[in-house]
């Protein structure tokens, strides 16, 4: 609890401190492991805190927050392969762990393997949790992006608005990447728009040009 209090008020080498006195009171406290590993990934130190969500994943294996830590950590050093196989190995032992599921959509989105990142976000929300089913934002973020991608803008409009509605502090989204694909679909019109337009008098003027009898 100490470590947990001195990590939210940002005094980090401190809260490193509490969890090793944590730990040679007993070596296998896995919430101990698990909270120096987000101290390391505060001060981006990725590699040790791998090693510490390791360490609290031998002590409780049955706790999926550890696995799911690890690959996360795994994700912030570029290391999609490895992330992706710690997320998928979360469902087969807690299958509605919707946050590994979109873990993974975003992995598959990252390596451009978009209907298998759309799948897995759709997965995602259809997952329940305690009975209740999942609605996180990272979601429907993804799979605006996709569906944007996939010139599936009024799809990927909607997406992106119920992600801002669910997130209003944009912990999970960038409202910066909304903003400029929302604007390129509006240049996109514009310039559907005035191709259209160019099309349709082509086609007019050769309508008329075929029907024009000056006798």
């Amino acid at each position: 609890d100490r470590a947990i209090v001195l990590r939210t008020c940002k005094r980090l080498p401190e809260a490193l401190t509490a969890c090793e006195q944590a730990l040679d009171i007993d070596q296998a406290y896995a919430e101990a492991y698990n909270i120096q590993g987000h101290v390391h990934m505060d001060l981006n130190q990725y590699d040790e805190a791998i090693s510490c969500y390791e360490k609290a994943d031998e002590c409780d294996p049955t706790n999926p927050a550890y696995r799911y830590n690890k690959g996360y950590a795994l994700m912030a050093k570029e290391h999609l392969t490895d992330a992706l196989k710690e997320f998928e190995f979360i469902p087969q032992h807690h299958p509605n762990h919707n946050m590994a599921m979109s873990r993974m959509g975003e992995i598959f989105y990252k390596i451009k393997d978009y209907k298998k990142a759309l799948s897995k976000h759709n997965d995602a929300l259809r997952s329940t949790t305690q009975g209740v089913i999942s609605n996180h934002p990272l979601n429907h973020y993804y799979l605006g992006k996709i569906y944007y991608r996939q010139f599936k803008p009024f799809q990927g409009l909607a997406e992106y608005e119920k992600a801002m509605e669910l997130e209003e502090n944009f912990e999970f989204i960038e409202r910066e990447e909304i903003i400029m694909d929302i604007t390129r679909f509006f240049k996109w019109c514009q310039t559907i728009s005035r191709e259209m337009y160019r099309i349709m008098t082509i086609e007019l003027e050769k309508l008329i040009s075929s029907h024009y009898d000056p006798y």
